[in-house]
């Protein structure tokens, strides 16, 4: 074949075919599948910004947190104070804090505050 013939035009059962499923609505089901997964690609992209901003705010808070624990160590070895006694006031304040939250954050807490005081204790 040379290259200035024409492709040749759909044979009649292809027509015939083509025309059935536009009848059934195959390309219009086609259409919307593409609308829809284009709709579905958005939503992902915008919970992947959406998952990115929070692990950058979570990143900044726990910054935060291993500022304000090395700042309580330099404290703690500075005043002498009794960890008994600093214990159950921790453990006083966290219950009254954590008291209206579901679940057991009181008890996670409380035992994060505990690994602090043993941190500082031994050192």
């Amino acid at each position: 074949m040379s290259d200035d013939v024409p492709p040749s035009l759909p044979s009649e059962a292809a027509q015939a075919l083509i025309g059935h499923l536009e009848e059934a609505g195959f390309f219009r089901q086609i259409r919307d599948l593409e609308q829809s997964l284009k709709r579905i690609a958005g939503d992902l992209k915008h919970l992947g910004d959406t998952t990115l901003r929070g692990l950058g705010e979570t990143e900044s808070l726990v910054a935060h947190i291993l500022a304000l624990e090395a700042a309580v160590a330099v404290l703690m070895r500075a005043t002498p104070l009794d960890p008994e006694t600093l214990r159950a006031s921790v453990r006083a304040e966290i219950g009254q804090r954590m008291a209206g939250f579901p679940g057991d954050g009181a008890s996670k807490t409380d035992a994060a505050a505990e690994a602090l005081l043993l941190r500082i204790e031994r050192t």
